[in-house]
């Protein structure tokens, strides 16, 4: 396989991860050849097959774990959660640490062993003169992207809930640089709106009201449709945990995926081997 071909493997498979790629593919490449160069001299091929292939693999099941409960919903960025729009949530390639605050953290995918890499959160030890990373066990990947497995990080980090003072911010890279989002603004995705919700929400009320067959059955008023069309979506209000409320989700949802945006993958602009200044990281 030729330089050419990785680069396309590379940057093919980061477009489908990371849309808009047009948007995410300054920082990512970018990290891509920081990684190639620190870590595997330059060596692509290697890069290739020890990282970056089994990277893709943990990050399309990582995105799979996260999307699972929205089945049937449209996202507003169809990278979610790897990214929201041209913000990179989860990086390739470490961010510099000097940008770190005491509630800041950012999630990556760290090369680890022989094919092996691990998703990682790195954030500052206590002290705030050392980064700390903090390897992400493969059990706990379908509840990254909930408030609650960040409350487990900062439990075992030492702070309590209900004082504060903890992990609260994640650092996301984009073109400009890095930028700090909220950890909720993260783990509750947005939504595209769906004229079906709002024809639901106009067929429940009186008019919706249907007179019984003559055997008795409904004729499909509202949760009553023996086709299930109607009664195919119902809103519950998760448990509040005392400080995070998360927002309703459907119960049962449409098993379409929402649409993902495909375009057209921009040339790396260097090639995959020899790539020449590049940042330093790792």
């Amino acid at each position: 396989m030729g330089s050419e071909a990785m680069e396309d493997c590379v940057q093919g498979a980061l477009s489908s991860l990371y849309p808009p790629f047009e948007s995410t593919a300054p920082p990512l490449l970018s990290q891509v050849f920081s990684v190639l160069e620190s870590t595997y001299q330059h060596d692509s091929l290697r890069y290739l097959l020890d990282y970056f292939v089994p990277a893709k693999h943990l990050l399309h099941k990582l995105q799979q774990h996260a999307c699972s409960q929205y089945l049937g919903c449209l996202f507003l960025h169809s990278g979610w959660p790897l990214c929201l729009g041209e913000k990179v949530v989860v990086q390739l390639s470490t961010l510099d640490w000097r940008i770190l605050r005491s509630n800041d953290f950012y999630l990556q995918v760290v090369p680890f062993s022989t094919r092996c890499p691990r998703l990682a959160l790195k954030c500052l030890a206590h002290g705030g003169r050392t980064v700390q990373e903090i390897l992400v066990p493969e059990s706990q990947h379908p509840l990254v992207f909930t408030t609650e497995w960040l409350h487990s990080i900062n439990k075992e980090r030492g702070h309590k809930r209900e004082v504060g003072g903890g992990l609260d911010t994640c650092l996301v890279s984009t073109c400009d640089g890095v930028v700090r989002v909220p950890w909720k603004e993260v783990v509750y995705p947005k939504f595209i709106h769906d004229p079906s919700e709002e024809l639901m929400s106009n067929l429940d009320g009186p008019t919706t009201k249907r007179l019984p067959s003559e055997g008795g059955s409904s004729l499909g008023g509202w949760g009553g449709s023996s086709s299930g069309e109607l009664d195919s979506w119902s809103w519950d209000e998760e448990e509040d945990d005392g400080l995070d409320s998360e927002p309703a989700r459907p119960r049962r949802r449409r098993s379409e995926d929402g649409p993902r945006a495909d375009s057209e993958a921009p040339s790396a602009g260097r090639g995959l081997c020899g790539a020449d200044g590049a940042q330093t990281g790792s």
